[in-house]
């Protein structure tokens, strides 16, 4: 029975589809504006490069803000100890590598 159920619901949605149309409207948009081909418009070659302009000083802003605020402290913690360390060491070896300066005596005009 469900066989037979199942037919006739196959048969229906195949005369449902026979009798079904379909239409299909193409209709270009009013704004689009026709392809031009080897036409130079200086007009857009200046905003190109203005664009550019604008695209480097902001590149080289954000390269500023974090070499100050990011590069520059890490730097300063990597390599204060190391060239307080180093300067602390050569002190050392330059107060070790003097010789003492014996004293003398102040001598009288003869």
């Amino acid at each position: 029975e469900q066989i037979e159920v199942l037919k006739g619901q196959i048969q229906y949605y195949e005369e449902s589809a026979a009798m079904s149309a379909i239409a299909v409207q193409i209709k270009s948009q009013a704004s689009v504006q026709p392809l031009e081909i080897g036409g130079w418009q200086p007009v857009g070659v200046a905003r190109n490069a203005v664009q550019s302009l604008i695209d480097t000083l902001q590149f080289l802003g954000s390269a500023l803000i974090w070499i100050i605020l990011f590069f520059l402290p890490v730097a300063l913690v990597i390599f204060l100890p190391l060239y307080l360390i180093a300067r602390f060491f050569r002190r050392n070896r330059k107060a070790k590598a003097q010789p003492p300066i014996p004293p003398t005596t102040p001598q009288t005009p003869a």
